[in-house]
């Protein structure tokens, strides 16, 4: 019996890793990025059909999913995933597989590049690129990434070298 608070988001991976089931009992939410990370991390996810989880958690496959504000089938969902061990690790294996294949930079920038249709990356003086964005790697298939709060960020994560 644990409880963490705010952990800084290094220490994310840490705790996901050492949960077998991860409960989203959110009833609404966008593309809902802690169920993905807890998947990449070896979790069985079981959650509400809750919107944003949808490109992820398909139940039976990679997730439980309980139809949204159901709170008793969400229950009997995670008192599955808690009682039948070769479906949690199924799940959990399965889920990972996913997110971790489905979900990375380098596709989600191919898929981008051929939906801009040969857009060329904004740069500004010598090539470099426009405040908000970095390159994924030198060279010619260099890729910008926006970085959300304006500072540069590695498309795998962190701050670039």
């Amino acid at each position: 019996d644990e409880f963490h608070e705010n952990l800084p988001q290094e220490r994310l991976a840490w705790l996901y890793s050492r949960c077998p089931i991860y409960l989203c009992p959110s009833w609404d939410e966008g593309l809902g990025m802690p169920a993905m990370e807890a998947m990449a991390c070896g979790a069985a996810v079981v959650t509400y059909d809750n919107g944003g989880c949808r490109d992820y958690a398909i139940d039976g496959r990679t997730a439980l999913v309980a139809p949204r504000r159901e709170v008793a089938a969400l229950a009997r969902a995670l008192a599955r995933a808690i009682d039948e061990r070769p479906l949690r690790e199924r799940l959990a294996r399965a889920g990972r597989e996913l997110v971790t294949g489905a979900f990375d930079w380098e596709r989600a920038t191919d898929q981008l590049e051929a939906l801009a249709g040969g857009v060329e990356t904004p740069t500004g003086p010598a090539g470099r690129s426009v405040p908000g964005t970095t390159t994924a790697a030198p060279g010619p298939a260099a890729r910008s990434v926006p970085a959300t709060d304006g500072a540069p960020r590695h498309p795998a994560g962190g701050v670039p070298s």
